[in-house]
């Protein structure tokens, strides 16, 4: 029996303990994807629709897709498994090796137009994509707030100047004046993690409502949190 080109009787061995490793991984496999479309992602549904209701309608048509998806990689397995089989009859390169290939480009065309679809559906459609950005504080009233990315240095503190990736600034506009009265309101400062010249500065808001900052410090060292 010859095995790619590898006459010897070391090499046969050596071949045929890798295609039963590989035949054992397909096993492996075709075992999570079951797993998965029975248990795992219809679990996994049923938590977020509880979690966030106002998504629960995109439970069923997503947990379908994605089962579908998983059927895509099984039958992909079972394509890679005949393969594997034409590779020990040494006819991998007949045609009809060929029609498992095509079976193989089919199941991840497919699978891919789903989770393109997915993604489409998610960010456009329902737009389900997280819609904040969590922003920590330490210190309570007269402690700090870290902008992060919604306020990167104190240019971005003026309401009008936001991220030129931003989706939707007209919102972020308004989560911001949101966020500075807060800050305003409570004395937080503002920890910015972005800025190369100021570490931290404070709020401020003039007459005709624009906000800015003053007593910017550079560096923070041994800075002190009000205790409560």
């Amino acid at each position: 029996m010859r095995y790619i080109g590898i006459e010897s009787q070391w090499g046969v061995v050596v071949v045929r303990e890798v295609m039963t490793a590989l035949r054992a991984l397909l096993v492996v496999i075709v075992a999570g994807g079951l797993v998965a479309q029975a248990w795992f992602f219809p679990a996994l549904a049923g938590e977020l629709a509880e979690a966030y209701p106002e998504l629960a309608w995109l439970r069923w048509p997503i947990l379908g897709a994605v089962v579908v998806i998983i059927v895509g990689v099984q039958v992909a397995v079972v394509a890679l498994w005949r393969l594997l089989s034409m590779v020990d009859s040494d006819s991998v390169f007949s045609p009809d090796a060929f029609k498992w290939v095509n079976v193989v480009i089919g199941a991840a065309i497919l699978d891919m137009a789903l989770v393109l679809g997915i993604w489409a559906l998610l960010s456009f459609g329902a737009r389900a994509n997280p819609p904040g950005l969590m922003l920590a504080e330490i210190g309570g009233a007269g402690g700090i707030a870290f902008c992060a990315d919604l306020i990167p240095g104190r240019p971005w503190v003026h309401l009008p100047i936001t991220m030129g990736y931003d989706r939707f600034p007209e919102m972020l506009i308004d989560e911001k004046r949101d966020f500075l009265d807060d800050k305003l309101a409570r004395g937080l400062r503002l920890y910015f993690t972005h800025d190369p010249d100021c570490a931290m500065a404070e709020v401020t808001r003039d007459t005709s409502g624009r906000f800015g900052t003053t007593a910017a410090q550079a560096e923070l060292h041994n800075y002190s949190l009000p205790t409560s």
